[in-house]
């Protein structure tokens, strides 16, 4: 009979731990969805608050100054604009399609530039074809020259360049 009451007492104190015990906490590790659902809350409004605090580049800001070299390294596609005439020498690993206007290949080593469209390489002076994805694979001075007769000449580049005017 003994036995059995401290079996009841041991089971009813083991039922009011986990009763009492907080979701989540060392005591019980299971989690509740609506400790879940908190918890992306926070996670989301966080996210929200670090895009609110990066800044949104206008159409206005597109075309990065001209008068000094421009270094940028840009972890997704950003949409620009440049000039006729002007130079543009890409960093390691970078991606870029020339939108709209001419641009011919600049490759001092001749190393050829991968069209990663067509798959073939693009040599030094010929040019670059309108909306091919095309990848710098080295910092080694390939780049492009934006045509004297290039009309609106915009482009995406995603990663490290330099702006020569």
């Amino acid at each position: 009979m003994k036995n059995k009451l401290s079996i009841l007492i041991l089971i009813i104190a083991m039922s009011l731990l986990v009763v009492f015990a907080a979701p989540g906490s060392a005591e019980d590790p299971l989690v509740s969805v609506s400790y879940v659902e908190d918890k992306l809350t926070e996670l989301k409004d966080e996210m929200i608050q670090l895009i609110d605090q990066k800044t949104v580049p206008t159409e206005d800001d597109a075309t990065p100054p001209t008068d000094e070299p421009s270094l940028n390294n840009n972890p997704v596609f950003e949409a620009l604009t440049f000039p006729n005439g002007s130079q543009l020498v890409f960093g390691e690993s970078t991606e870029f399609i020339v939108r709209r206007g001419t641009a011919t290949l600049i490759d001092p080593d001749e190393n050829n530039l991968p069209d990663l469209t067509s798959g073939i390489d693009i040599a030094a002076g010929e040019e670059i074809p309108l909306n091919h994805h095309m990848l710098c694979p080295r910092r080694d001075g390939r780049g492009l020259v934006v045509a004297e007769d290039s009309a609106d000449f915009w482009i995406l580049i995603k990663g490290d360049y330099i702006v020569i005017k």
